[in-house]
């Protein structure tokens, strides 16, 4: 984990994270400070069960972030709208209220973005043409090279992720040839 620059993560993104069960391990290994805002972490994130029982239809499991909080992993930022508003309004016509403090924080943070969510990327790309969009892949594959994971131990961790967080990657992303030729 780097002290310098600064990675944003959407909600959806730590729940691909946290169903992979190693998402302490796989933040570490980002060359970043990983942060979310204060939203996400207050609210419960949800996976489905690997239990296989009826109930793996209906119901899915809350998980909680707070021990990569604690633990210093994940940082949880907050946005001081009133200083921001007009960069917030910007971007507030676009895309929803979570998604536009994430956008006003990576503006005025000099920051970077991870998420999956398509609308999300198109919009970034809008107005960040020249900034990267992490992604899940991008967090997975920097893990496996920095911590060595082997293929066929990553491809049961994505399957897992696949199934737990119903995990489909964005087409668009640069690794995902290299997602499904690791999962198949």
């Amino acid at each position: 984990m780097s002290e310098g620059s600064l990675l944003y993560i959407d909600s959806n993104l730590i729940v691909n994270l946290w169903a992979a069960e190693y998402a302490r391990e796989i933040l570490l290994a980002q060359p970043y400070r990983c942060a979310i805002l204060d939203e996400p972490s207050a609210v419960p994130l949800l996976l489905w069960p690997t239990n296989g029982s009826e109930k793996e239809l209906t119901e899915r499991e809350a998980v909680s972030i707070t021990s990569l909080i604690q633990s210093g992993v994940l940082e949880v930022h907050q946005l001081p709208k009133e200083q921001h508003a007009q960069i917030y309004i910007k971007f507030a016509r676009y895309i929803s209220d979570k998604q536009t403090a994430l956008f006003t924080l990576v503006a005025t943070q000099g920051a970077l973005l991870a998420s999956d969510d398509k609308r999300t990327r198109r919009v970034f790309r809008l107005f960040f043409p020249d900034s990267p969009i992490l992604s899940t892949l991008t967090l997975f594959h920097t893990w496996q090279e920095h911590d060595h994971i082997d293929d066929t131990d990553l491809r049961k961790i994505g399957q897992m992720v696949e199934q737990r967080a119903q995990f489909l990657p964005p087409e668009d992303d640069p690794l995902f040839f290299w997602w499904r030729q690791l999962i198949k």
